[in-house]
């Protein structure tokens, strides 16, 4: 399995601060010992890395360990850079900066559990390279239990800033009878909506699956998933696929990205990772064929 050596700023700085980047550091070369297998895509933002907009507070896709860029998300994107002899570059932002980034240029592509949805579909090409979901989060002692976005009547949500969840509940909640109307509040990371749970201002998180059950697993006293994983749209309908978002027409960024994972996933790489994370069940190949993707 092919390892990146990457600097990294402080976790304080990576969970608060929007633009911080993080990169091979002077003399660390990232280039596999094997060769390239793809060839680079030209117009680059920086030559010689592939850069990622990312945001590193939604464990355990997307985090930090010992101040560098960590998890499972951000070990696929660096094998992918790898298969091209780039080096991985990521810059952290708010959740819902990412996508304006890799609009304007800033960034060559944005990697932080984005549902492949047809809204986003009209900006935005993917590589779809994860099986999403969504579920629900609450403090433990509250012993709450709901369906889906089938239940929420009557209780107030903590929810990301720019997610599918929120664009769900705006179009996807049901119409709830008098006295037991949905209130939702939105924050800009996964840290601040887990603090409005243990203070009790909000009764339930409604967030991507992996990171509910990273908050359950590192908090288990603390707290618990309140619901299974679900679609948000819908009991029969299955949940997105995740993706890794280039800009609109990008022809070759996008066919160099698909290539790159395709040989990720052959050698082996991409299973080893979802292994090391836990996240067997999110392998994409089980809901896109990757020879037509």
């Amino acid at each position: 399995m092919r390892t990146t050596l990457i600097c990294g700023t402080s976790l304080a700085v990576a969970l608060l601060a929007a633009g911080c980047s993080s990169s091979p550091g002077p003399g660390q070369a990232a280039t596999p010992s094997g060769g390239c297998g793809i060839e680079a895509p030209s117009g680059l933002v920086a030559k010689g890395y592939l850069t990622y907009g990312t945001s590193l507070t939604m464990p355990p896709q997307v985090t930090q360990k010992n101040g560098k860029p960590s998890g499972s998300d951000i070990e696929i994107a660096q094998a992918i850079a790898q298969e091209m002899c780039l080096q991985p570059k990521f810059t952290n932002y708010d959740f819902q900066g990412i996508l304006p980034a890799v609009n304007a240029k800033k960034v060559d592509a944005g990697v932080a559990t984005f549902g492949i949805t047809p809204e986003r579909q009209k900006a935005f090409d993917f590589v779809p390279y994860f099986i999403g979901g969504q579920a629900m989060l609450a403090k433990k002692d509250k012993h709450l239990k709901v369906s889906g976005i089938e239940g929420v009547c009557g209780h107030t949500f903590a929810v990301l800033s720019g997610s599918v969840e929120l664009a769900n509940l705006k179009t996807a909640a049901p119409k709830c009878p008098g006295g037991k109307s949905v209130h939702y509040s939105v924050y800009p990371s996964m840290p601040e909506i887990i603090q409005q749970l243990l203070k009790g201002s909000q009764d339930l998180a409604y967030v991507d699956w992996t990171a509910a059950a990273e908050a359950v697993k590192k908090m288990p006293d603390q707290l618990a998933l309140a619901s299974g994983i679900f679609s948000g749209r819908g009991a029969s309908t299955p949940p997105n696929i995740e993706g890794i978002a280039v800009r609109k027409g990008d022809d070759q960024m996008k066919t160099a990205l698909s290539r790159a994972f395709k040989s990720v996933v052959k050698d082996g790489t991409y299973m080893s990772i979802l292994k090391k994370y836990g996240l067997e069940r999110g392998d994409v190949r089980k809901r896109v064929s990757l020879e037509k993707s």
